[in-house]
């Protein structure tokens, strides 16, 4: 016989748990709201002496059309996904997994921001959004038993 205590405990981790998960997607999205401004800063509003590679000369810097469609297909993604509530729902049912997602994303986005650049780290954050889902579904998929 357990002691009454237990169902207490273990509802109390799981809230610990939801709490980290919530707290680690806000942590993601503040990190791409941070790369989104120094992308913009950078690239748009710094003198053009500052700016990492030349916008005429066509070698490495992002256009601006590249750059809106890489921001409309992060915030597609986030404001579709926020509006089904499919963060929380995908937060209560397997905090876990979403910490675990959640912080790949950030530590990818991370090293992307501060060792390449914030074109770079917005890419990949599209780029990591799209095959964190597809990772996710396949994780998901239950096994069948085998005996």
């Amino acid at each position: 016989r357990q002691p009454a205590r237990w169902p207490t405990l273990a509802a109390m981790v799981v809230e610990i748990w939801e709490t980290v998960g919530n707290a680690a997607y806000l942590l993601c999205l503040g990190l791409l709201g941070l790369s989104t401004l120094w992308f913009i800063l950078l690239n748009y509003i710094a003198a053009e002496i500052h700016h990492p590679l030349d916008y005429y000369s066509n070698e490495l810097r992002t256009k601006p059309h590249f750059f809106i469609l890489v921001i409309l297909i992060i915030g597609g993604i986030i404001a579709g996904a926020n509006r089904t509530n499919q963060i929380s729902l995908f937060v209560e049912t397997v905090p876990e997994l979403a910490i675990a997602v959640y912080t790949q994303g950030f530590c990818l986005i991370f090293t992307a921001l501060f060792q390449v650049s914030a074109a770079t780290a917005l890419t990949m954050a599209a780029m990591y959004s799209l095959m964190a889902i597809s990772t996710i579904i396949v994780v998901m998929i239950p096994t069948p038993n085998i005996s």
